[in-house]
């Protein structure tokens, strides 16, 4: 059974409540039992973690800057044994210690996928081996990919990914379509299983739709503002997709950001230039409609809908009073707007979570 993730007040919380209905007799032992094993805390930001981690990046580059100021006095049979060795033996090491030091010998592991990054780097310039930049970043995040997996590190998962982004979005320079990624998102998206973070989804779907723009962009030679459209009508599917379990919440975020971002944009009059409807105002008619589904949302609580109401309403104003009105009673203005919306959104969040009346 999937188990909710949530923070320790949160759990503390329920525990507190879902006694009180046991003390009370409303529910039995076993049943409080179950209702609490259904939940999950959530690991926190981790001192020790922090420390030890710190501490590997900084012998890493330690390491790495002793072997650079004395690089060209190494022969390069002893350069690629340093590189080899640095990398197995932080990995080794990392491995042996992790049962009984889980935090030190997961900082070690990180440090073997440092070394192998940098590795990756020396060994291309060491042997003179052409290529792009973006490629050394592929094979760093596909060499470090089993690894990752093994240990089941959301961190370490997330710079796996955020390789991958570098080398999509490196593409761009070269007008080379990133095909290796057809192959990694398949088990980028399989993996996920095996990890309980929700923000390794949030990026893995950042990846594909990266992809999705660079493909509709470079690929298809589409309009940027059809992209818009485009991306406008996927987050939409995104934000109203079929239940898939726990990952729907993580879904919706990212549908409901993505079209809120891209509606926005649609607001814009030149947004609409690819249709050619004789200065018809497209634009004022899909702002109203799209107001009207945002209030919707905010009718259901969706606090995101409401950020993206307030600003479409800052944008209306920027554009259309900033050069009429004096700059003083402009920003003046501006500045009571703002601090309206803030308290607004403070009090609906308040109201939301049930802080308050």
């Amino acid at each position: 059974m999937d188990k909710y993730l949530i923070n320790r007040q949160k759990h503390r919380f329920i525990e507190a409540e879902l006694t009180k209905h046991y003390q009370a007799g409303r529910i039995t032992e076993k049943q409080l039992n179950d209702m609490l094993d259904t939940y999950q805390v959530k690991e926190g930001l981790n001192f020790i973690k922090v420390l030890v981690t710190v501490g590997a990046i900084l012998i890493g580059l330690g390491i790495l800057s002793l072997i650079a100021s004395n690089w060209q006095l190494i022969i390069k049979p002893i350069r690629l044994l340093l590189i080899v060795f640095g990398y197995i033996t932080a990995s080794i090491i990392g491995f042996d210690i992790q049962a009984k030091y889980p935090k030190t010998g997961r900082s070690l592991i990180y440090l073997s996928f440092l070394i192998f990054g940098a590795g990756i780097f020396l060994i291309g310039q060491m042997f003179n081996f052409g290529g792009r930049f973006t490629t050394a970043f592929l094979l760093w995040a596909i060499g470090i990919f089993p690894l990752t997996t093994l240990i089941r590190d959301r961190l370490a998962l997330s710079f796996v990914q955020i390789l991958l982004l570098v080398y999509l979005n490196g593409q761009y320079v070269y007008d080379d379509y990133p095909i290796f990624l057809i192959i990694l998102i398949p088990l980028l998206y399989y993996v996920q299983k095996f990890f309980t973070g929700s923000f390794n989804l949030f990026l893995t779907n950042t990846i594909v739709l990266n992809l999705i723009w660079y493909t509709l962009d470079e690929g298809l030679n589409l309009n940027n503002d059809l992209i818009v459209l485009t991306f406008f009508m996927i987050g939409l599917l995104m934000f109203y997709m079929p239940n898939f379990k726990k990952y729907q919440e993580i879904f919706r975020f990212q549908g409901n950001l993505l079209f809120g971002l891209m509606g926005l944009l649609l607001t814009i009059k030149s947004s609409w230039d690819f249709i050619n409807l004789n200065n018809y105002p497209i634009n004022i008619i899909f702002t109203i409609i799209f107001i009207v589904f945002l209030l919707s949302l905010v009718k259901k609580e969706n606090l995101l809908a409401l950020l993206f109401v307030g600003l479409i309403i800052l944008r209306f104003y920027f554009d259309t009073f900033y050069n009429f009105l004096p700059k003083s009673l402009f920003f003046l203005t501006g500045g009571i707007l703002l601090l309206g919306f803030g308290f607004y959104f403070e009090r609906k969040r308040k109201l939301t979570r049930g802080e308050g009346n």
